[in-house]
């Protein structure tokens, strides 16, 4: 937490926090510290994940942008999205598998992030992708008691093209 600016009675704070935290909880437990009220007036989230306020486009920019034909500068892939999730690169004979949604083992991986591969992660979300790096699904990763692993898809991602 840092203090961006005071102008009494007004206080303007920056939170760099985790998921889940309340930030309007969080502005009442500053008053209470304080001996004050306090709080939430404004807030704005700056930043989630890879997507940062600064790089968003206005409506207006988009629609030119559009408008213009340069709209594909300011779209971002879904595997650019996806970019926190650990990968599970399958082998390139195992993709019409995960295309299909029929279930795969380790032995259609060909690697995967080490995120997922300590024995501590029993289950996690990750994205499972082609050799050439196309998004194939969102899955969950589940290592059971046996050290067996389970892929459990999500959302299978069929392209059109």
């Amino acid at each position: 937490i840092t203090l961006g600016s005071f102008s009494y009675p007004l206080a303007t704070i920056n939170v760099r926090c985790s998921k889940g935290t309340y930030i309007r909880s969080l502005a009442n437990d500053i008053g209470i510290k304080l001996g004050v009220y306090a709080h939430l007036v404004e807030l704005e989230r700056t930043n989630s994940g890879i997507f940062d306020l600064r790089d968003a486009s206005t409506v207006d920019e988009l629609t030119a942008a559009k408008e213009g034909g340069g709209i594909d500068s300011h779209i971002i892939s879904m595997n650019d999205a996806l970019g926190s999730l650990p990968a599970v690169t399958i082998k390139t004979g195992s993709e019409s598998k995960v295309k299909n949604g029929v279930s795969i083992s380790d032995e259609d991986v060909k690697a995967a992030d080490k995120a997922i591969s300590a024995k501590e992660a029993t289950e996690r979300l990750i994205k499972i992708v082609s050799e050439k790096g196309e998004l194939l699904a969102i899955a969950n990763y589940i290592r059971n008691n046996c050290e067996n692993v389970v892929y459990k898809y999500m959302r299978v991602l069929v392209s059109s093209a």
